[in-house]
């Protein structure tokens, strides 16, 4: 499996989008979803084709990493291949992914990339370049289930959909529809949780989990909020002011099945985790 970098650009002809008026249509608003809540998902979905004139073609599960040449010369998205590429008019095309989390937070806070070659094409990306991006999205860590190193983010976004609503559902059940959290019971913005990262069926499991509104996911998942063995909520510094601070201490509601309760072990393992992050 293979890290490429994929340069892009309004005025570039390998990304070649527009706006419904005909517009050139700013690549960041693509792989954050914005273009697809404005305009629809047929065309503006997170499944596109792309294109790359090299001659030897990308794989199954590669992760495309996409850079802004200009204005932002930044990482501003990343997708997963899952279609075989196929040649047509002398180049290769294959669908990316890009509906992963990982994704929509670098739309919305792009990564700078210092090149070690020049972008005009897509090409692999170096080892520096890839240490870059790594000091944001996490690398390499231990698969249990394989006893060897896989790559978080690939696993992630390959794998993320096989089994992920019904273990939603499990949790909806054990949480009474409620946000563990915020209590909040609109169900559209409540989100399957994983305290250790999805990794097969195994980890699908009520007691890997946590019901959570969208946005207390995501700071659960950035290491920005966690919960203490008394399943007290905590809060990094960065966030300790914000508009979440009343959540500080604060108790989660635990489903009344014991069996259900989060795994102190897991919690813990994400709070070592959130740690040498810092």
């Amino acid at each position: 499996m293979t890290d490429w970098l994929y340069p892009v650009g309004t005025d570039s002809a390998n990304w070649g989008d527009t706006d419904p008026d005909g517009e050139p249509l700013e690549p960041v608003l693509l792989l954050s979803g914005e273009a697809a809540d404005m305009w629809g998902k047929e065309k503006y979905g997170p499944g596109r084709r792309w294109r790359t004139s090299m001659q030897h073609p990308v794989e199954l599960d590669d992760l495309v990493w996409v850079r802004e040449n200009r204005p932002r010369s930044a990482v501003i998205g990343v997708g997963v291949v899952v279609s075989e590429p196929e040649w047509e008019n002398r180049q290769y095309w294959f669908t990316l992914d890009f509906s992963s989390r990982e994704c929509q937070d670098l739309a919305v806070t792009p990564l700078p990339l210092p090149l070690e070659t020049p972008l005009r094409q897509m090409r692999r990306a170096t080892t520096p370049e890839l240490a870059t991006i790594h000091q944001r999205v996490p690398d390499d860590r231990p698969s249990r289930a394989s006893g060897h190193k896989r790559f978080l983010l690939r696993t992630r976004m390959v794998t993320q959909r096989q089994g992920q609503a019904a273990f939603r559902n499990m949790l909806l059940k054990a949480y009474e529809g409620r946000c563990a959290v915020t209590l909040s019971d609109v169900l559209a913005t409540l989100q399957a949780a994983h305290i250790e990262p999805y990794d097969g069926a195994a980890t699908n499991v009520v007691s890997n989990g946590l019901l959570l509104r969208a946005d207390i996911h995501n700071l659960f998942d950035l290491g920005l909020l966690w919960l203490d063995d008394e399943y007290k909520v905590c809060l990094a510094g960065e966030i300790a002011k914000s508009q979440y601070r009343r959540l500080a201490g604060k108790a989660i509601e635990l489903p009344k099945s014991r069996r259900h309760w989060p795994s102190r072990q897991r919690l813990k393992e994400h709070r070592d985790a959130t740690a040498q992050r810092e």
